[in-house]
């Protein structure tokens, strides 16, 4: 088996995951990154001249590698022209062409970020460009079958249930941390955030929460991505007067290493998402497999996808999205520690059972074979 790899990896840690696998595996592999020349490059016009540049000269060198290849695998969000290109020439070819459907770029612009209209043009071409990418995969990657069918709606394209394969999240750079004591506040019972500020996570049904239980004792500490955007919420934590009970720190992430530590230290309870959204009752989000690799008992909604990994709600403590059945809840495991910390020892047990990186390269090459 020879492996050809599209589209970039850069700051994707799922996508450096499957290269892992891969070599780890002794798997040969090929991987011209698309974006080599335009991280340097402070100019737009200029990046996107280099991009072109080195795309076009290295269009032989690519055609060659495809051709040796067994399979060509889109790497996750990735649709931009060159992999398209790629896709096609190796179709052409008859080779496998295997798509890791992380996520819909219609879906994720248009419903969750909210940056691009429905009506425009940007927006139909993010559309296309999904349909295109299930039509002419040979074997389509997604993480749960719960997605699966709901993209499935998103795009409108009826996808042969033979072209679908399930390979869930992978957490690999906490499991180090499993066994390590956590740090218990005699003073406070300290609740933990983190993440992206999208609407799919309902964030502000925390804060309303929190106004709800009213308790000094209970902290809630928010690990964010983007200083900008968390201005709206230090809006609204202010106007629920939680200035002394919310704190907000964006300098902590997993990838510089300073976030891990600090829960495994602080944290009593993880939460994990509230969004109202289709999409929202509907995935399973990274935090609540963050929580499960470092043992932490995350609150969450109950999604489709959530219900079809972990059946058993180990590690998980299940709430409805409004603010008065997570104050509810939150209240629970404040009053009865024992309870959480079993949960977060369970949670532990199924992250590795279902979401170690072990799992993710072994079911990975099963679906490649």
């Amino acid at each position: 088996m020879k492996v050809y790899l599209s589209g970039a990896s850069l700051g994707s840690y799922r996508a450096q995951n499957i290269m892992k696998s891969l070599l780890d595996n002794k798997i040969d592999i090929v991987y011209l990154p698309q974006l080599y020349f335009r991280q340097s490059i402070s100019y737009r016009s200029l990046r996107l001249l280099s991009h072109a540049v080195f795309a076009a000269l290295t269009v032989p060198i690519r055609f060659i590698a495809i051709a040796c290849s067994t399979h060509l695998l889109v790497l996750p969000m990735n649709a931009g022209v060159v992999t398209f290109i790629e896709i096609l020439i190796a179709r052409l070819m008859n080779k496998q062409v295997v798509l890791d459907f992380y996520l819909s770029q219609y879906d994720t612009s248009v419903n969750d970020r909210k940056t691009v209209d429905k009506n425009s043009f940007n927006a139909k071409l993010a559309y296309i460009k999904d349909r295109f990418l299930l039509k002419i995969s040979t074997k389509i990657i997604f993480l749960n079958w719960a997605e699966a069918s709901y993209y499935h709606e998103v795009v409108g394209k009826e996808i042969e249930e033979k072209k679908i394969h399930i390979l869930p999240l992978c957490v690999d750079y906490k499991k180090e941390m499993i066994g390590q004591r956590r740090h218990e506040s005699k003073d406070s019972f300290i609740i933990c955030w983190w993440g992206t500020y999208i609407p799919l996570h309902g964030l502000e049904v925390v804060f309303e929460a929190l106004s709800i239980i009213n308790r000094m004792d209970i902290k809630m500490k928010v690990y964010g991505d983007c200083d900008k955007k968390t201005i709206p919420y230090m809006k609204l934590v202010e106007s629920l007067n939680l200035n002394d009970v919310v704190t907000f720190d964006n300098s902590c992430t997993f990838n510089n290493g300073r976030l891990a530590p600090r829960l495994v230290n602080e944290c009593d309870l993880a939460l994990g998402n509230f969004g109202s959204s289709k999409k929202s009752t509907t995935v399973l989000v990274n935090k609540v497999v963050d929580a499960l690799s470092l043992g932490l008992p995350c609150l969450t909604i109950r999604t489709l996808a959530s219900m079809e990994l972990l059946t058993d709600e180990k590690g998980v403590i299940y709430c409805d999205g409004n603010a008065n059945s997570i104050a509810k809840e939150i209240l629970v495991c404040v009053n009865n520690k024992s309870y959480i910390k079993e949960k977060g020892f369970a949670g532990r047990e199924i992250f590795l059972e279902k979401f170690s990186y072990e799992v993710f390269s072994e079911k990975l090459i099963k679906i490649l074979r």
